[in-house]
């Protein structure tokens, strides 16, 4: 009897250790799972953050403030030969949008010359080079930003005075770099993205020539003077 019971004993003592290696393996497992979950949070988070605040090139930023910019989408911009007032296409291209005010905002075509004249094609300029190869350069990556190809059946280079983004070979290679139409070209249609045309100014832009300069180009609203 007494063996019988020493017996039942070390068994009941296995399956109460095998009972305490299970628990104690289940909540471990439970705690790396939290702190692994706790840990993604943390390094993805305050990236996505930042991203989104200091980049005006993602899809999700330019989702954000799509409808913003369709509330202010036309800008003056003065240049040596007259003042031009621009629509800005704001909801069928925002991430081209966004780029471009994200830069007239800093000022950063004040100054620029047009570097590339086609008679009856383009007058081009937003190259801070001049040389027809530059764009905006992130201050604190040092690299040059930007964005995809936007294109929409909406959208046609079928009147003088259409704004496209200008770009590389690679056609997701646009930047600060763009070109005002000045006459129907309709053949770059679904190759270059049209962000917005020419309300006022069309004449000023068919005089512009190589070298004439932006003098300022800045956001308008509804209550602003007219352009000339």
């Amino acid at each position: 009897m007494k063996d019988h019971d020493s017996e039942n004993k070390r068994e009941e003592n296995s399956v109460a250790r095998v009972l305490a290696v299970l628990c104690a393996a289940i909540g471990i497992t439970l705690l790396c799972m939290a702190l692994a979950s706790r840990d993604k949070r943390t390094d993805t988070l305050p990236n996505a953050v930042k991203k989104n605040e200091t980049s005006p090139f993602s899809q999700t930023a330019a989702t954000k403030t799509s409808t913003a910019a369709q509330t202010d989408s036309l800008l003056i911009m003065k240049t040596t030969k007259g003042t031009v007032k621009l629509e800005l296409f704001a909801k069928e291209a925002p991430i081209t949008s966004q780029n471009f005010l994200f830069l007239v905002d800093r000022g950063f075509y004040d100054g620029l010359t047009f570097h590339r004249y086609e008679p009856g094609f383009i007058i081009q300029g937003g190259d801070p080079t001049g040389t027809g190869t530059g764009g905006y350069v992130d201050p604190q990556t040092k690299e040059t930003k930007t964005i995809p190809l936007e294109v929409s059946p909406k959208l046609s280079h079928n009147v003088p005075g259409t704004l496209g983004l200008a770009r590389a070979a690679d056609p997701n290679s646009g930047s600060s770099q763009f070109y005002l139409t000045l006459a129907p070209q309709t053949f770059l249609d679904g190759k270059y993205t049209v962000f917005g045309k020419v309300v006022e100014g069309v004449g000023t832009v068919r005089s512009l020539r190589r070298g004439d300069r932006i003098v300022s180009l800045k956001r308008v609203s509804a209550e602003s003077p007219q352009a000339d």
